[in-house]
This record gives structure tokens, C-alpha cells and sequence, in this order.
């Protein structure tokens, strides 16, 4: 038996669980889900750590507030039992998705958590009404398709170069897919389709072999599917996509007087709605809105 440890962003949860119902001589000994580690785990995660023969790490850098878990860090003290593979974070699908932050850095929330419509936003900033907005425009109103296809470039330019010295590639497998079938829901949450893709190329690449039907199983569960923003199907096909897209925007709930998100609530809305309440939230933060910052930049 061969003992596994994980240590990345939430993606690591559906990972394990391939490994835990396809690969009959993996023991997933545990995972450390990195914006969930403080400090005080360092002496935990690294007894784990020790313990296991193979380190599936995503790249974490340099730059990351808890030293003991970047990459160097674990690179220079498990060597090549580190086996390094990328965040599966892309643009390309949704490039009209942003994180959103109003001023002092105040994320704003809405119908689908974190996740906003940028050309929403400015319909909305120019005083647009919500009876004009509409789903098969409402990206194209704003923003025109060069734009919107400077912003797919750039999210494979910026995926290539996080890549530069990992050990598990997945650009050149997005770059074949992307306008095939859909491999994101948001920018940072994959499809089982993507995650399987990943844990394959890991299988290949480590010398571990699985079983396909369970990995067909398992990968049927969309754990990272929870939060589905619109896309416009006009911008879509402009874009290239071959493949449909839902009409189904799938979010959370939100306090009717605050905008707050109500824990543990998800919601799914018709476009209408999605607008409607958009703009609600948008109304509720207008004070902080005057100054807006998004990621992707």
C-alpha cells in the first residue's frame, strides 16, 4: 500500500475521493486544504507529510502566508516524493466572471457568492434597467468579443507561465477542450471532466494504476458544481463553444434586507432573478462601489 498526502486549494477534495474509490493500493492519509491551515497545524501536516510515499501538491508559492506548506519549502524537504501539479484555475470559459472588491478591499457578494458578471456591473453602474438586461446579450451589450477573447488569451498566457516549473502540465490539455465540452463552472472550479483529466495524467506520470469504471463512478460527483453564474450563449458560440450551455444559474441565498448570504442556503434562480438580485446587492453596496478592483486582473 502506498500512501498518499494532498496538499492544495479545494480541489483536492474531489482528488482524494478518486483516489479513495479507483486506486485499490492508495491509502489517502489526509489532505491539507491550504486556506484552512494556520500555523498551529505545521507539527500535524508535517507528521502526515512524513509518513507518506507520494505528495500531490499543488503549486503554492513563495508568497503564501504559511511558509511550511509553499512548494519550495516542501520540495527542499521531501524531494522528489513531491509530485507538483497546477491550480486549475481558468478564465477562458466564463471570462465575464470576477471576484469583485469594492473600496478597503470589501468583497462584494451576490446570487452566486463571489462570483459577478463584470458587464452586470457596469450595466448596472450606468443605470441600465433591469428590464433591459437580458440573457442573450447581457455580456455583448457591454463588452465586444475582441475583448472578451484578449481575456481567454490571457488566462492561457497567465496558466502557461504557473506551469513553467511544475511537473504535471494541463495547459495543452486545456487549450484542446476548452471549446469542446465544459471544464469549469467558475474560473476556479473545475468539472469532474477537468479533475479527472488531472488525476490521470498524476496515475500516468506516478506509476499508480486504477481502476477505470469506479473512476467513472466516482467521477460523477460534481463536489465544486455548487455555484454555476450565466454565460451568454451568443458570446459562447462566438467564442468557439461547441458545447450547450446551461440556462441553469445555480447560487446561493441571500438575505432579503442585507444581501448578506445566508450559511449553508444554495439557490438555484431563473436569469431574471440573477439579475433582479444582482442589482439588489449592488444597490446595498453602492457606497463602496464607487472604486471596484477584480480578479482575475
Amino acid at each position: 500500500m502506498t500512501n498518499l498526502a494532498l496538499v492544495g486549494n479545494c480541489q483536492t477534495w474531489p482528488i482524494s475521493e478518486m483516489f479513495v474509490h479507483a486506486c485499490a493500493d492508495i491509502d489517502v492519509i489526509g489532505k491539507i486544504v491550504v486556506y484552512q491551515s494556520t500555523e498551529d497545524d505545521e507539527k500535524t501536516d508535517m507528521d502526515m507529510l512524513e509518513n507518506a510515499d507520494i505528495i500531490l501538491s499543488q503549486l503554492i508559492t513563495d508568497t503564501f502566508a504559511i511558509p511550511y506548506i509553499q512548494t519550495t519549502n516542501l520540495k527542499s524537504l521531501f524531494g522528489d516524493k513531491v509530485i507538483t501539479v497546477p491550480n486549475l484555475f481558468f478564465h477562458g470559459q466564463n471570462p465575464d466572471q470576477f471576484y469583485v472588491y469594492g473600496e478597503d478591499k470589501v468583497r462584494i457578494l451576490g446570487p452566486c457568492a463571489e462570483y459577478h458578471s463584470k458587464s452586470l456591473i457596469e450595466s448596472w453602474k450606468s443605470g441600465r434597467p433591469v428590464s433591459e438586461i437580458s440573457e442573450e446579450n447581457y455580456i455583448s451589450a457591454n463588452f465586444d468579443s475582441d475583448y472578451i477573447s484578449s481575456l481567454v488569451e490571457k488566462s492561457f498566457a497567465d496558466f502557461s507561465t504557473r506551469e513553467n516549473s511544475i511537473d504535471i502540465p494541463m495547459g495543452d490539455y486545456l487549450r484542446e477542450h476548452w471549446q469542446e465540452q465544459q471544464l469549469f463552472h467558475t474560473f476556479n472550479h473545475p468539472t469532474p471532466a477537468a479533475l479527472k483529466a488531472l488525476f490521470i495524467r498524476f496515475c500516468t506520470y506516478a506509476g499508480i494504476s486504477y481502476d477505470e469504471k469506479r473512476l467513472d463512478e466516482v467521477s460523477k460527483n460534481d463536489r465544486l458544481g455548487a455555484i454555476h453564474p450565466p454565460m451568454e450563449n451568443t458570446l459562447s458560440e462566438q467564442l468557439g463553444m461547441k458545447f450547450s450551455i446551461s440556462k441553469e444559474v445555480k447560487g446561493v441565498g441571500l438575505d432579503e434586507t442585507t444581501g448578506a448570504r445566508i450559511d449553508g442556503e444554495y439557490k438555484q434562480y431563473s436569469f431574471s432573478e440573477y439579475v433582479e438580485k444582482s442589482y439588489r446587492c449592488y444597490d446595498l453596496n453602492s457606497d463602496i462601489m464607487n472604486s471596484l478592483s477584480f480578479t482575475p486582473s
